[in-house]
């Protein structure tokens, strides 16, 4: 959908949310609009994510940006007849249990060169592989890489696409970090730069899931990792 038609699609929208809350009482009608106007501003913020599917062949179904557009990498699994390299496939630190999906894609640089962000799709299955305290126990292994620079564990409220918010615990590392690069001539190699690291870590019944989100920081303008995770966050569904 352009840019064009979905400001289109939006401002019909609002015309709706006016006609719905029309003929109400002045109360009635205000808070009728807020709740119609907050619902709009949520879909818009899901509108660049694909439909929401299954992480691997657990319950857990999560919403994805658009801005990765490849088939995600999986541990032993040949992409284009060959098996990725690992590092490109399982962040650094910390270790995510039940790593399932690596979404791995690019922004051309100035030079014609080619610099990776990542997405870790992870979900434990907590009666085989037990974590007492993930949040926690994911951050002590980011204070063990990089004691200087990893955040505390907080709770984030994250929002839905209906408009509701979900709590999620949140940690994460900012600094200098391995990203696969590709270079003008085609060639590939693992590069250290300035880059932020977002994790969130929720617990649900027989499961505990961990979303990871990585970019350097010359691409945070377009990949703010900190927002797209919440969002991924946010829109987590479990299946019956």
């Amino acid at each position: 959908m352009t840019r064009h038609a979905m400001n289109r699609h939006l401002f019909l929208s609002v015309g709706l949310v006016l006609v719905a809350v029309a003929g109400c009482g002045t109360g009635e009608y205000e808070r009728r609009m807020k709740a119609g106007l907050t619902e709009l501003s949520q879909r818009s913020d899901f509108s660049e994510f694909y439909d929401a599917a299954a992480v691997g062949d657990t319950p857990i179904m999560v919403r994805v940006p658009k801005l990765f557009t490849k088939t995600p990498l999986v541990k032993d699994v040949e992409v284009d007849g060959q098996l990725p390299n690992l590092k490109r496939v399982v962040p650094f630190s910390p270790v995510l249990a039940g790593l399932r999906y690596t979404y791995e894609d690019f922004v051309e640089d100035s030079t014609g060169g080619k610099i990776s962000f990542y997405c870790y799709l992870a979900v434990n299955d907590n009666k085989t592989n037990p974590i007492k305290n993930p949040a926690r126990h994911l951050r002590a292994q980011l204070q063990t890489a990089f004691p200087d620079s990893s955040d505390e564990v907080t709770t984030v409220q994250c929002k839905t696409p209906e408009g509701r918010t979900i709590d999620w615990q949140r940690t994460g590392y900012t600094g200098m970090q391995e990203f696969y690069y590709i270079d003008p001539a085609g060639q590939g190699s693992f590069r250290e730069m300035s880059g932020r690291s977002v994790f969130f870590i929720s617990e649900q019944g027989d499961y505990t899931v961990f979303i990871g989100l990585r970019a350097p920081d010359s691409l945070q303008g377009s990949v703010n990792v900190d927002k797209l995770g919440a969002l991924i966050a946010g829109s987590m569904q479990v299946r019956e």
